[in-house]
């Protein structure tokens, strides 16, 4: 996606349809001069199609770490890293690593 406002918007509408119970909770946030980090477990329930994924009906829960850099009140960078491999295990898009092959 294009790093733009409404590539933002487009994306959190797509998750919130998708995740309609969706919910962070933050689990440890740090702030140095303009960058921000936050550590936060998701959570939510997939009624709904994703990024090509149909609806599966099961729920997930998740971390991700985010740092942003704030500029003239402004968000400048934003990165992070989510498991999104722990998600897909659970949303039953990926089996599990102990799983035999199939």
């Amino acid at each position: 996606m294009p790093p733009t406002r409404d590539s933002s918007r487009q994306f959190v509408g797509a998750l919130r349809a998708a995740f309609p119970d969706f919910r962070y909770e933050i689990l440890g946030q740090w702030q140095d001069g303009g960058t921000h980090v936050f550590y936060v477990e998701a959570t939510g329930t997939m009624s709904g199609d994703f990024m090509g994924m149909p609806a599966s009906g099961k729920a997930a829960t998740w971390r991700e770490a985010h740092i942003a850099r704030v500029a003239d009140s402004k968000l400048a960078e934003h990165w992070a890293v989510v498991d999104q491999l722990g998600m897909l295990q659970q949303l039953g898009f990926v089996p599990p690593m102990d799983a035999p092959p199939s």
